[in-house]
């Protein structure tokens, strides 16, 4: 039975089309969409909302979406099998790989978590229900009606965050997929609707093809909120589309950082570096692609970057890159060549990780100036004189940063993640290892979760002699 790249509840006459994907054949079932099955399915759920989600107390959410993820977490979910088989044909991640990253995917949704991430947001659970008190009187958070999300295909399981986010703030939510990733937020839909149908119910998810303006724009045009993901142009397209507000994250990159202090520990500290490398195939924008160690620790910078092409082909026997695309392939060799070649022209430039032409690479140059890679599970180690100068090695790509993996004393991370604030765009600072497994109350482009959906409704208390 093939998996459907759809969720539209309310809606029994689906068109719909077959196609075959993958090496292996999986059958993915689309939905033929038009302006009027879009429009339909904002209806549908936009009227589920209306009689079941706006007054919902925000306590019974957080356990619906509690017992979803709980679920999908499970070894027997009915949901992961067909989903893990679905996304390894979709994505080209090895099976191995999906199966290592999808349960994980649903961890961050525990109901503590949850309960945790609201208050923090809107400083009392309770205000997403009705007024509560303030140093003013009182004060109410109020949702969107509608939420659409639209998702990058680089890397599983974006639609997540915003998905249960927006359903926290009592709004209806369309998610429409990337080619990349189509299947997995009409699985969850469905896993909502199964676990709890007024909840699924509000929920609907469809992939169509990008750039198709007059589907684009018959979401768009009844969005309270968009949150977009992909590249700079998809999100300026829609900023310019949209008739609510837009939440759009573009083109963003990570790294790491060792101090001096951490390199005592080589083994713990490459290990957590070779798996934010290696996870999701290093597509993502939490994946890092230069690693930075301070000079003068108990390991040099070059013997990280020796010790780090070890781990990295170690971690690809249990966790196999999918196959390249033909320009993948050109990339990752032209990376190489391009090391090999300026070593050969006496550059102290030295190559590590796997021999093969396009295999996991590991580059240590000494020039300190941040340069991306090609990724695919390419690396760069450059030495710092200082921890302090990172930001101003960063140069034009700051304002690119989303998050930093740091091995070092907390005292020093804080200095640091202060002048990153301050210097760049970065996000987030999370210890080396932890990178591809963000919080549900990450601030992801430095902007809350849940508090860039909400509005706030304030009664004012009599200030007497006025």
């Amino acid at each position: 039975m093939p998996t459907q790249s759809y969720h539209l509840p309310g809606i029994t006459d689906v068109p719909v089309r077959t196609e075959l994907v993958g090496p292996r054949g999986v059958e993915v079932e689309h939905a033929v969409v038009s302006p009027d099955l879009i429009t339909r399915a904002l209806d549908s759920v936009l009227a589920a909302r209306a009689r079941t989600l706006a007054a919902r107390p925000v306590g019974e959410i957080i356990e619906v979406i509690a017992r979803v993820a709980a679920k999908w977490r499970r070894p027997d979910s009915p949901w992961l099998p067909q989903a893990a088989e679905a996304l390894a044909a979709t994505t080209g991640l090895s099976h191995q790989m999906i199966a290592e990253v999808l349960p994980g995917l649903f961890e961050p949704f525990t109901a503590e978590r949850l309960w945790t991430f609201v208050e923090s947001e809107t400083g009392g659970a309770n205000a997403l229900d009705g007024f509560v008190p303030s140093p003013w009187g009182e004060r109410h958070a109020i949702g969107p009606d509608l939420v659409a999300h639209i998702s990058a295909g680089n890397v599983p399981g974006l639609a997540l965050p915003a998905l249960f986010t927006a359903l926290l703030a009592k709004a209806a939510v369309v998610m429409k997929p990337a080619a990349g990733e189509p299947v997995l937020a009409a699985l969850v839909g469905r896993s909502l609707a199964e676990i709890d149908p007024d909840t699924g119910a509000c929920v609907a998810a469809a992939y169509w093809p990008g750039g198709t303006s007059e589907l684009d724009d018959t979401l768009l045009s009844r969005a309270d909120v968009v949150i977009v993901e992909g590249s700079d142009e998809t999100v300026a397209a829609v900023q310019t589309a949209a008739r609510g507000r837009v939440l759009g994250f573009g083109r963003r990159l990570s790294l790491a950082v060792v101090a001096r202090e951490a390199t005592i520990d080589v083994e713990r500290i490459v290990a957590g570096i070779a798996r934010d490398v290696s996870l999701y195939d290093q597509r993502g924008c939490l994946s890092p692609q230069v690693v930075y160690v301070e000079r003068g620790g108990a390991a040099s910078p070059a013997e990280i970057a020796e010790a780090l092409g070890n781990a990295l082909i170690a971690l690809a026997r249990d966790l196999p890159r999918g196959p390249l695309t033909s320009a993948e392939h050109t990339a990752v060799r032209a990376f190489r060549e391009d090391a090999e070649w300026h070593a050969v022209a006496g550059k102290d430039i030295r190559i590590f990780g796997d021999p093969s032409e396009t295999g996991p690479t590991v580059v240590y140059e000494p020039d300190p100036a941040f340069e991306p890679t090609c990724l695919s599970r390419t690396l760069r180690v450059k030495p710092l004189t200082r921890l302090e100068d990172l930001p101003a090695e960063l140069g034009s790509w700051a304002g690119l940063v989303e998050a930093v993996g740091a091995a070092g004393p907390p005292t020093r991370i804080r200095s640091l993640a202060l002048t990153l604030a301050k210097r760049s765009k970065a996000s987030r600072i999370c210890p080396l290892g932890q990178m591809q497994h963000p919080p549900v109350a990450w601030h992801h482009g430095g902007l809350p979760r849940l508090g860039s959906l909400l509005r706030w409704i304030d009664i004012e208390s009599p200030r007497g002699d006025t």
